[in-house]
């Protein structure tokens, strides 16, 4: 037996043991061992691949650019598994300009839609993520990654999936040729079973349909902070009221002051340092001091604003009006920004406004999300807490570096009194091991919360890794004890979601012998082995 499929060549994969080392490498520093890594080009070489796994009972663990950081990153649940590297099938095969749909590729990331649309002129946004530029659009979405304007499941139909048993299926209504409503309608007819293809470890997806955002007349963001924590449940009870009445009609963050300091002040310490001649000791020191000047807030709430003027204009009212009592509510445009900086760089003569213009530029960057444009910014706050080094391409080099990074992910319930309960214990139980808790919480529809708390640690700091694993393993159990079910978790605690004697996941193990007979694509990954 070969050690891959003899159709890869050799700038198609990956084989040799030292190569293999440096790919292992992962934010979350979890340790497996890979037997290979390949690359395929097309729909035929997945269902190739495949059927070589079958008859050679190897496993195989698909990934689209394998930038699931603090999750696994490009490493499988088990050991001894090829790789199926998705980044080289990567073609944007339809844009649909009655429908406001794209069919993509995998390998297809943020920044490569984005690009195509500006290049073409066309008149659309998609729902991007918070995450870097350079990830896959169909990997986040499968994964059930939220974006800055919705849950990204909501975007996803028609897949195409080879399953473990070597057969082809299209969901929806994809299988029938000429079926005019493919890309349209999600459930087709009978048993609609593209949800099973989320998360699972039934096939491979070679490609689906992802939709698209037509561009309105205005994109505004909107931040609302809460200076007073005695008011945290009412503050978060107001937010959820305005996304119920649909004043709130995208995915909002509200993050606590810990969150958003990470997030903004890596750019602002390189602006001080590039711009304004500081070094880095005093960059980072005025930095964070400036930032406690300019905002009291405790938490505070951001995403965007959309529509024709009018509906932006009555939404700027009602919100400022429901929600100033709490803290700071700023409507922010591109036109806006644009003032401020023109009226920062009138007075940049003045020490105070030299600092504020960082912040008119960060602020820029995060702006750019509520436009659909991705960016790489927010991953600087990876390195950031632990003074590691930004890389010059940090979504390449990411894995490679010092900066340690691990997810607690639960789903709660829309309303202040669990959103509470969720903070504190996250802050107790990250302070008894020794670490700061970086909370987001994000509004994906008007009844949950999408929990996206990550810890920060050095990997080559073996005491502090330990503690990390067990802050995580800590919160995790409380979450599932209390209710506050995960509904994503990394590559080692699998177990933590999986139930033996749940007759969910004993279904979910049985339709994997119907999808995937020899158990080769993923095992352990959502499912039992």
């Amino acid at each position: 037996m070969t050690l891959i499929p003899d159709f890869f060549s050799e700038k198609n994969s990956i084989t040799d043991a030292l190569e293999l080392k440096v790919y292992e490498n992962n934010a979350g520093g979890f340790k497996r061992s890979i037997r290979a890594v390949v690359y395929p080009s097309s729909h035929e070489e997945v269902e190739k691949t495949i059927q070589w796994a079958n008859e050679n009972k190897v496993a195989l663990y698909p990934i689209s650019t394998g930038k699931n950081w603090g999750m696994g990153s490009k490493v499988p649940v088990i050991n001894d598994c090829i790789v199926v590297n998705f980044s080289k099938m990567n073609r944007i095969i339809e844009i649909n300009a009655d429908h406001d749909y794209a069919v993509i590729e995998p390998g297809v990331t943020q920044q490569q839609l984005y690009s195509y649309l500006q290049k073409n002129d066309l008149p659309y946004i998609f729902n991007v993520t918070g995450s870097s530029a350079h990830t896959s659009i169909i990997g986040n979405s499968l994964e059930r990654g939220v974006g800055y304007f919705s849950s990204r499941v909501e975007n996803l139909r028609a897949l195409k999936v080879v399953m473990g048993n070597g057969k082809t299926i299209q969901t929806g209504f994809a299988h029938y040729e000429n079926a005019r409503t493919k890309g349209v309608y999600s459930y087709g007819v009978g048993p609609d079973i593209t949800g099973l293809f989320f998360q699972s470890n039934y096939g491979i997806v070679t490609q689906a349909t992802f939709d698209l955002i037509p561009k309105r007349e205005i994109h505004a963001i909107l931040m609302c902070g809460l200076t007073d924590e005695k008011n945290y449940e009412n503050y978060i009870n107001e937010l959820a009221q305005l996304r119920k009445q649909e004043i709130i009609t995208t995915a909002f963050h509200i993050a606590n002051r810990n969150r958003s300091a990470i997030a903004l002040l890596p750019h602002v310490e390189s602006y001080f340092k590039n711009q304004l001649g500081m070094n880095a000791d005093q960059a980072k020191r005025e930095s964070a001091a400036f930032h406690s000047r300019i905002t009291k807030d405790t938490w505070s709430a951001f995403g965007g604003v959309m529509g024709s003027r009018k509906e932006v204009r009555l939404a700027k009212k009602t919100i400022k009006r429901k929600m100033k009592k709490y803290g700071k509510v700023m409507f922010l445009t591109q036109k806006k920004i644009s003032r401020l900086q023109r009226v920062v760089q009138l007075f940049s003569f003045l020490p105070y406004f030299k600092k504020l213009k960082a912040f008119t530029v960060a602020m820029e960057a995060a702006f750019s999300y509520s436009q659909g444009i991705p960016s790489d910014m927010a991953l600087d706050s990876v390195y950031w807490p632990v003074n590691e080094p930004i890389p010059p391409n940090s979504a390449e080099d990411m894995d490679s570096t010092d900066a340690g990074l691990l997810f607690s992910l639960p789903i709660l319930p829309l309303n202040g009194s669990s959103l509470k309960k969720a903070a504190q214990a996250t802050v107790e139980i990250f302070r008894n091991y020794g670490f700061e808790a970086y909370i987001t919480f994000n509004i994906i529809d008007s009844k949950s919360i999408e929990s996206v708390i990550n810890l920060a640690f050095k990997k080559s700091d073996l005491d502090t890794f330990e503690k990390a694993k067990k802050a995580i393993d800590e919160l995790n159990a409380y979450f599932m004890k209390e209710g506050f079910i995960l509904y994503r978790t990394d590559i080692d605690r699998m177990g933590q979601v999986i139930g033996k004697n749940d007759s969910f996941w004993v279904t979910i193990k049985e339709l994997k012998t119907i999808f995937d007979p020899n158990g080769i694509i993923s095992p352990g990954r959502y499912n039992m082995i």
